[in-house]
C-alpha cells in the first residue's frame, strides 16, 4: 500500500506544506504537486519538501494542450487563473490565453495507484474540477481516492445550482470516500 498526497492547483505549495507539517503526514508519503501556471517559475517550488514531484501540466480530461487564461488586471498575481474562459473572477485575460500542457489525470491515477492505496487529493483548480472529476467517476477510478479535499467554483463559472448539486450527489454516493473542503489535516 502506498501513501500519496496529490495537490492539484498547488500554487506556491502552501497546502502541501501544511499537510507535511500535520499529524496526517509520514515520511513514506509520495508527494505530487500539479501547477501549470507559467507565471510560477521553478525557483518558487524550492519551498516544497524535497522529493516532491512537480508536474508542470494541468490535471485534465485528456493529454494535450489547452488555452490557459491568466490574471490580467494585476500581472504579478498568479491566483485565479483558469483553463475555463467563462470563469468570471480572477480578472482573466480571455483575449490572450497561453498554451499549457495537460495530462489525462484519470488515466495517470489508474496507471500509478490502486484501490489498496491511501490516495489523498487536494483540488483547487478554478472550475476545472467538474469535468475532471466527472471523467474520473465515468472511468471508474474514484475508488482509488480515499480523501478528496475539494474547493468548488460553480458560481465562478456560471454553473447552475442543480447541475452542481447533481455532481456533488454523485461524489457523496461513493462509498469509502472522505469528501471535505477543509484544509485541516
Amino acid at each position: 500500500m502506498k501513501n500519496v498526497f496529490i495537490d492539484l492547483g498547488s500554487h506556491f505549495g502552501a497546502i502541501l506544506r501544511k499537510f507535511v507539517a500535520s499529524k496526517s503526514y509520514s515520511p513514506d508519503f509520495e508527494l505530487h504537486a500539479f501547477e501549470p501556471n507559467p507565471k510560477i517559475n521553478s525557483a518558487q517550488f524550492i519551498t516544497y519538501l524535497s522529493g516532491t514531484t512537480v508536474h508542470r501540466e494541468a490535471a485534465w480530461v485528456e493529454n494535450g494542450e489547452i488555452d490557459f487564461y491568466l490574471n490580467a488586471a494585476r500581472p504579478a498575481v498568479v491566483q485565479g487563473s483558469s483553463i475555463l474562459k467563462q470563469k468570471t473572477t480572477g480578472d482573466l485575460d480571455t483575449a490572450h490565453p497561453v498554451k499549457i500542457k495537460t495530462i489525462d489525470f484519470s488515466a495517470w491515477l489508474k496507471k500509478n495507484y490502486s484501490i489498496e492505496d491511501n490516495v489523498i487529493i487536494k483540488c483547487n483548480i478554478e472550475g476545472a474540477e467538474y469535468p475532471l472529476f466527472e471523467k474520473i467517476m465515468a472511468d471508474g477510478n474514484m475508488p482509488i481516492v480515499k480523501t478528496l479535499i475539494l474547493k468548488r467554483h460553480a458560481k465562478k463559472i456560471g454553473m447552475p445550482e442543480e447541475i452542481e448539486a447533481a455532481f456533488m450527489k454523485k461524489l457523496e454516493s461513493i462509498s469509502n470516500l472522505k469528501l471535505t473542503n477543509s484544509y485541516e489535516f
